[in-house]
């Protein structure tokens, strides 16, 4: 894999945890 694909994986998951983390917390608050 090349540095960009490593770069773009990471940045991916990392949106996927914020989205994650952002979901959790809405179905805390207005669950």
């Amino acid at each position: 894999a090349s540095e960009l694909e490593f770069v773009i994986t990471s940045f991916v998951q990392s949106l996927i945890k914020l989205h994650n983390s952002m979901a959790i917390r809405g179905i805390f608050m207005y669950g």
